[in-house]
């Protein structure tokens, strides 16, 4: 109401109480105030200043029953009723003044009328009661009890729901009261809590810092003091980030301890980690990969290992190794090996292990291109493979498959020695990542090495074309002579049919000559390439044999084959023919006589490697005299001799192309046996 119609009531009551003594008596015996409220308009009303003081109201338009402790004492709706019925000072009111302590008044209600406007009012007399003291005490207190429960209700239900938890601990840290929520982040219930000191669920790089911050609020009392995120015991074992504010309340009856305020933080924790991790291990994944560039083969081994420590220290391993799967010989060996300080190596027991020791689906994920994750060994099914992690320590692996076309050929594997390891998505992408850089190296490194060894060859071959290219220019400058020679003789003596035999001799020489050369530069060429087949050795030999038929009916030479039918070998065919020709072409010129017809060819196959012998029982080779230049460019061992010393020199080379070794067992009078041998493994 504004204060011109406060203006107006109150010069309504002026009117009335000047018209009648009545009125005026009853205004005197209102020694605590007086109120009048319109009857046409209850929210009407004017107060005098006594009553103002009295209920510490400041505006004189201000309805004093608004200010009642029990609002259903005195309800305005009803004030005529009360008007007709309370025509003495019986009706007694609780009042609550702004500073909280209650009042206790008597009053006494009339209706009247403005005789000039013929106006309606409800005249209400307030008075104090003389046995008001110890009510109004009694009045008082029941309210803060009333209050207080209220309060309390309140508190409760918001609580209740709350997502953050509330726990009022005692001086000591013993927990009150405990909220609901408490068991949704730290899964135990408020009974569970209430028998914990909550610096036993702390973790314990938190705990002096936690102490710390619990004596800051002990010494201020209501002061918040930040409570940082720190880790805190879960029921189930786990741990959870919370922070929150404790909050010194111990000089406040109604809560009587330390509030302490806080939220579960642990998602946002986890993700600034994961983000923190994957930052750290980009720019490890980037020093090894710079590291990787431009490094000489020597130091490949050095480097690889470097890499197997940083990234191992990092996903706190103990252990981390790489493995190459023979999938010929079912089979794997450990080749590369890093180990934590104090964690014994392994790498000596990991060689050449049967791949049956692996749990199948061990070799399946591999070679599908999945890892192998095993948190923690000892729920593995596989008692044979679990004996092997057992008996090497491993609690906790991961093991990573290096592809390499689509196809598995090794892993690169971390093993936890000290505790238990659960690998995080993070982690496993990281060290996929790691396990593809590592093949890339590898097939950097193989190129490099290839390459290398490219060069080496070819710088071999042009020495050996130098050193071939003396002895063919001495044999070309000679038949040349030898063709000069014997034309200038016919010219002058006019005999051609004497010097007919020796001129096509000459011609002969220089054309074997040239035909060596070009067999040479071929055979340098090839050397470069290497196309592997799966080829019949039987077959081969024959193969030979048949481009040899001549010299072999010529020669009146018995062949012997022992060569099983299903013999069959991976190899560089044109290579091994080519051997064979040479040998069997040696044999047939050099082994076989009147007395000696015989040649034997024979293979045979062991685990490691195949053996071919081509033995002659001729005149044989002095080893004492000639063996150490017999597979030489040029190397004759006699000045009888048809050949120009290069057979036998292109099938050590070749031999050598395919990782094998020839060697020779021969004496005088006793044949000669040549012998080949090649690795399975090549």
């Amino acid at each position: 109401m504004s204060t011109i119609e406060a203006a107006k009531i109150k010069d309504n009551l002026i009117q009335i109480i000047s018209s009648s003594e009545k009125i005026f008596d009853f205004t005197q015996e209102a020694t605590a105030g007086l109120c009048l409220i319109s009857a046409e308009k209850l929210t009407d009303c004017w107060i005098n200043t006594v009553l103002q003081e009295n209920l510490n109201l400041k505006d004189s338009s201000k309805n004093p029953f608004e200010i009642l402790i029990d609002p259903e004492d005195f309800e305005i709706e009803k004030i005529a009723f009360y008007a007709q019925h309370f025509k003495s000072w019986d009706k007694k009111l609780d009042f609550l003044l702004a500073d909280c302590d209650p009042i206790y008044l008597c009053i006494n209600i009339k209706k009247v009328q403005n005789p000039n406007t013929k106006e309606f009012f409800f005249l209400i007399g307030f008075k104090k009661d003389s046995g008001e003291d110890q009510t109004l005490a009694n009045k008082k207190k029941e309210y803060q009890i009333r209050e207080l429960k209220s309060s309390e209700r309140r508190f409760k239900s918001l609580v209740k729901h709350a997502s953050d938890a509330i726990l009022i601990v005692n001086a000591k840290g013993k927990p009150i009261f405990v909220s609901h929520a408490l068991e949704n982040i730290l899964g135990y219930n408020p009974e569970e809590a209430k028998n914990i000191n909550i610096l036993e669920v702390c973790h314990p790089d938190f705990k002096d810092e936690v102490k710390q911050c619990f004596e800051d609020c002990l010494n201020s009392p209501g002061k918040p003091i930040i409570k940082h995120a720190s880790k805190w015991k879960h029921k189930n074992g786990s741990w959870r980030w919370l922070e929150g504010v404790f909050t010194n309340m111990l000089h406040d009856p109604a809560i009587n301890g330390i509030v302490d305020n806080f939220r579960d933080i642990t998602k946002l924790m986890d993700a600034r980690n994961i983000l923190v991790m994957k930052s750290k291990l980009q720019r490890l994944l980037m020093n090894i990969s710079t590291r990787y560039i431009n490094i000489p083969l020597e130091k490949v081994e050095e480097t690889i290992n470097e890499s197997l420590m940083d990234l191992g220290r990092f996903v706190d391993a103990d252990r981390a190794y790489i493995f190459e799967y023979d999938f010929n010989k079912n089979s794997c060996t450990n080749t590369f090996e890093w180990c934590e300080e104090n964690i014994k190596p392994e790498i000596h027991n990991n060689y050449n292990l049967s791949n049956e020791i692996f749990d199948p689906i061990w070799l399946k994920n591999h070679k599908s291109g999945l890892p192998n994750i095993i948190p923690e060994v000892a729920q593995i099914d596989n008692e044979l493979f679990k004996a092997l992690l057992v008996s090497q320590n491993i609690k906790s692996l991961i093991t990573l498959p290096l592809m390499k076309s689509g196809e598995c050929i090794g892993f690169v594997g971390f093993d936890s020695v000290k505790r238990i390891h659960y690998y995080n998505s993070t982690e496993i992408t990281f060290l996929k990542v790691f396990a593809e850089m590592l093949v890339n190296f590898r097939l950097r490194m193989d190129n490099t090495q290839r390459l290398q060894e490219l060069v080496i060859k070819v710088e071999e071959q042009n020495k050996r074309l130098m050193d071939f290219s003396f002895i063919t220019s001495h044999n070309i400058r000679s038949s040349v002579s030898n063709l000069i020679g014997l034309t200038d003789l016919m010219e002058l003596e006019g005999k051609q049919s004497e010097y007919t035999d020796m001129l096509r001799s000459s011609a002969h020489k220089l054309d074997s000559t040239i035909k060596n050369i070009s067999q040479l530069l071929n055979f340098e060429s090839a050397l470069i390439q290497n196309k592997i087949e799966n080829c019949s050795l039987f077959q081969l030999v024959r193969k030979v044999l048949d481009k040899h038929v001549d010299l072999i009916n010529k020669k009146e030479a018995e062949i012997e084959i022992e060569i099983p039918n299903d013999f069959r070998i991976k190899i560089a065919s044109e290579y091994l023919e080519n051997i064979l020709h040479n040998l069997l072409d040696n044999a047939l010129k050099y082994g076989v006589d009147e007395s000696n017809k015989r040649i034997k060819i024979e293979a045979k196959s062991t685990s490691t490697h195949i053996e071919i012998k081509i033995i002659d029982f001729g005149y044989g080779i002095d080893l004492q005299q000639h063996g150490n230049k017999l597979f030489k460019l040029g190397t004759r061992l006699s000045n009888n001799s048809e050949g120009q010393g290069i057979g036998l020199f292109m099938s050590k080379r070749q031999v050598e192309a395919l990782n094998g070794e020839i060697t020779i067992v021969s004496a005088i009078d006793k044949g000669t046996n040549f012998i080949i041998k090649l690795n399975r493994d090549r």
